[in-house]
């Protein structure tokens, strides 16, 4: 990962909120999926992303976004992990966007019957 992406994830959402050590960068390689997991227990471990983000605000998941398209940065998104298709495959050269900080209820309509949430945790 170009070390000015990062800085530049940094300067928007502060250092809180991005990540590149080594232990949650190998804990986002892979989702719940069978065949990943078994990969890696074979020793043939999935790449592991360039850095994590942990937005905490759509405004925050903007800027991300911002900054992958003004980069080129390809972006990968998490939500809590508990996928079983494999779909989490990062390499090195992407953002991984860890959506499970943004845990709040955004609206709930009791007329409508309708409730919209974050998709974290």
């Amino acid at each position: 990962m170009e070390p000015q992406i990062i800085e530049a994830l940094r300067k928007q959402l502060g250092n809180s909120s991005v990540h590149t050590s080594d232990k949650l960068l190998d804990e986002r390689r892979f989702d719940y999926s069978v065949p990943s997991h078994l990969r890696d227990w074979r020793g043939d471990p999935l790449e592991r992303p360039g850095v994590v983000v942990r937005p905490t605000t759509p405004s925050e998941v903007q800027a991300i976004v911002r900054i992958a398209s003004e980069t080129q940065t390809p972006l990968v998104p998490f939500g809590l992990g508990s996928g079983v298709c494999g779909g989490i495959k990062p390499d090195p050269s992407e953002i991984l966007v860890d959506l499970s900080e943004m845990n709040r209820i955004r609206e709930i309509d009791e007329v409508n019957l309708l409730a919209t949430f974050d998709a974290g945790k």
